[in-house]
């Protein structure tokens, strides 16, 4: 009982009501977790649609040299785990890691919204708007990347790492970043000049901070 009343105090405080609806609060669980928790791991299963209620989420991926980018980050009333859902996929796309102690999740089986949710305008007009919402951050995200110079795009990475930046070799610091090679040695040299990176055989590091 005391949960349910939480839950009903989650929803009205967001304005859920009309995509969560009173006949579906018994099945809405609140997970809590601390700061640094990982969520979910890129490709783990997934069969729950989850809103964020308190605290702060980061979206991020992992490169092939296991360093990581951020991507985005969530605040409530967020809504992650949709795209998986209304695309039938049966696991996650990207990391997803706590940011904040406290932080409070409800979630809802995928199956619970079959046979409770199937038939809500509202609901699927919220997934709807969800799904365009990210498409159109993601699309933000690629045009952003594309326009940022190579030198702000390496500068950020090493912020993002702790000021630091491993990598296999150039070749394939290159394929990750989806630039030249020529490109890739003539913007390291030049930041390198400047006093803003230093460079070693296999590590990068921002020594400007």
């Amino acid at each position: 009982m005391r949960e349910i009343i939480e839950v009903k105090y989650y929803i009205d405080k967001y304005g859920l009501s009309s995509i969560l609806p009173p006949s579906i609060m018994s099945d809405i669980n609140i997970k809590v977790y601390k700061k640094n928790t990982l969520l979910y791991e890129a490709g783990a299963p997934v069969d729950n649609l989850c809103f964020l209620a308190e605290g702060k989420i980061e979206v991020n991926s992992i490169l092939e040299n296991g360093n990581h980018h951020i991507i985005d980050e969530l605040y409530p009333p967020a809504v992650f785990c949709d795209i998986e859902y209304v695309a039938r996929i049966k696991t996650i796309l990207q990391n997803l890691v706590t940011k904040e102690n406290n932080t409070k999740i409800l979630t809802i089986p995928f199956s619970i919204l079959d046979a409770k949710l199937s038939g809500n305008v509202h609901f699927w007009k919220k997934m709807a708007v969800e799904s365009a919402d990210k498409l159109i951050k993601t699309n933000y995200s690629v045009l952003k990347k594309l326009n940022n110079k190579l030198e702000d795009i390496i500068v950020d990475i090493l912020i993002e790492n702790n000021y630091e930046y491993h990598f296999k070799s150039l070749e394939a610091l290159s394929k990750n970043l989806n630039v030249s090679y020529r490109n890739l040695t003539r913007v390291l040299k030049k930041l390198s000049d400047k006093g803003i990176i230093k460079r070693e055989k296999k590590r990068i590091i921002y020594i400007r901070r």
